[in-house]
């Protein structure tokens, strides 16, 4: 909070915002990653100009890649830098499909014996 409010460490201010609407964000991992790398990039431009301009650009990326942060707060930052020219708030842009994962409901291994003679739940919730 302190690297932020001593502009070590970028963050938009309220007047800096440029929101944008994302009709189907995608998940939290892609907009993490693809924040970091317009953050990477963007500041890779600004050390061409000034290096001590590109410096709180880092920062963020680099504390992006250590810590996850809220979906929507990484979506506003990335509609201010990209001044919503980024695909995520295109009209026409859908998410990819997450992976569902399969759970296998097969019985458990009871070779040994070791779950024989349980007792029978009593719970509601479970057959």
């Amino acid at each position: 909070m302190i690297a932020i409010r001593e502009r070590r460490m970028y963050c938009p201010t309220y007047p800096e915002l440029k929101l944008a609407g994302c009709p189907e964000p995608p998940s939290k991992f892609i907009v993490q990653q693809t924040l970091r790398e317009v953050l990477n990039e963007g500041a890779v431009n600004l050390a061409l100009e000034d290096a001590n301009a590109a410096a709180p650009y880092f920062k963020l990326a680099a504390e992006l890649s250590t810590k996850a942060a809220d979906k929507k707060w990484m979506l506003d930052v990335l509609s201010t830098i990209t001044q919503a020219r980024h695909e995520f708030f295109a009209k026409n842009y859908v998410a990819p499909k997450r992976n569902q994962i399969v759970l296998d409901n097969s019985v458990a291994d009871n070779a040994d014996d070791f779950l024989t003679g349980l007792p029978e739940s009593t719970s509601k919730s479970k057959s």
